[in-house]
């Protein structure tokens, strides 16, 4: 996901909130890896962004979509990393504001309905274990959990009837990602062309108007 313009820098909307001051993250967490792209129509590709201030370690984390069979596995058993796409190199150090796009088994982003549910730990169904949550097409299993946790609404869902071939499921500009409306439906903008700097470096040069090509999620606090 870029910014767009002459001498633009790519930038999440995570980096620019730290650096501006303008929120916190994501349920009060010091580090948090957030859903912002899920490519399942021809790509199985999904874009994680870690929103926090310090390094994530992600190597014990877990997928799982509970549309598919089987419905959950280890990140680092089922994900690979796409190094042109990822301004992260490893799992085990997701360094702030670095971007991950993972490859993930063929129909495990399952159509036309799924969900994906990001958990720390294997106490899969635990609302203090999930990390994050995105549910398309129809009401998810795991919805209940979510919304627990504070970061869905029971029964509700992306709506994809219109997704094309190349594209994929987007978080708007700013929207908290707690809910469907949050979603938008677009040509995918999976990965970055350059790294993308900690919170607070190149942020004055970018301005405000140059969070209008970024799409990132930062929740309320």
């Amino acid at each position: 996901m870029k910014i767009h313009g002459s001498g633009a820098r790519v930038v999440s909307i995570a980096a620019g909130i730290v650096a501006l001051g303008m929120g916190g993250v994501a349920q009060g967490q010091a580090n948090h890896l957030l859903i912002s792209e899920v490519g399942y129509d021809t790509l199985d590709e999904v874009e994680i962004v870690n929103s926090g201030p310090a390094p994530v370690d992600a190597s014990g984390y877990w997928w799982c979509n509970g549309a598919t069979s089987p419905s959950c596995g280890l990140v680092t058993g089922i994900s690979t990393i796409n190094p042109a796409l990822s301004t992260a190199s490893s799992f085990s150090s997701i360094g702030p504001g670095e971007i991950l796009v993972l490859e993930l088994p063929a129909g495990f982003l399952s159509a036309p309905s799924g969900e994906l549910a990001l958990y720390r730990t294997s106490s899969i169904g635990s609302a203090s274990a999930l990390e994050d949550y995105i549910a398309w097409g129809a009401d998810g299993a795991g919805d209940v959990v979510a919304a627990t946790a504070g970061i869905w609404i029971d029964n509700d869902f992306v709506d994809v009837s219109g997704l094309g071939p190349g594209e994929t499921i987007q978080l708007g500009l700013g929207m908290p990602g707690d809910q469907a409306s949050d979603y938008f439906i677009g040509p995918s903008s999976l990965g970055v062309a350059q790294s993308v700097p900690a919170p607070g470096a190149g942020i004055a040069g970018v301005g405000l108007m140059g969070f209008m090509g970024v799409r990132r999620r930062m929740r309320r606090g």
